[in-house]
């Protein structure tokens, strides 16, 4: 099965989505997004601690870390429960009474 993954890129003051690239987890697909954001002539570019941002970010403008992932796991989420939207799981949509019978 091959799995799809979107990366997203969120500016560090607002919270809010600059870009997106759906694809692989390899180095391929994090460098198109990388291309796009050098229009933005960021400072610093602040990741997890995955091997492929390790790869392509210069020493020096990156910091890695889990020590502030608010914004970026707040948008994951949302991102996650409107794209199981399209597939039936139980955790998207209760399925108890009560909440069967209120509209959205």
């Amino acid at each position: 099965m091959n799995k799809l993954w979107i990366w997203t890129v969120l500016g560090w003051a607002s919270g809010r989505l600059i870009d997106w690239e759906c694809g692989g987890r390899g180095q391929a697909t994090f460098e198109r997004p990388l291309v796009r954001l050098r229009r933005w002539n960021a400072r610093l570019l602040c990741t997890d601690e995955y091997v492929v941002y390790e790869q392509g970010l210069s020493t020096g403008r990156h910091y890695a870390g889990k020590d502030r992932p608010g914004a970026l796991e707040r948008t994951h989420a949302r991102l996650r429960h409107w794209l199981a939207r399209f597939r039936r799981r139980t955790r998207v949509v209760s399925r108890s009474r009560d909440m069967a019978g209120r509209s959205p």
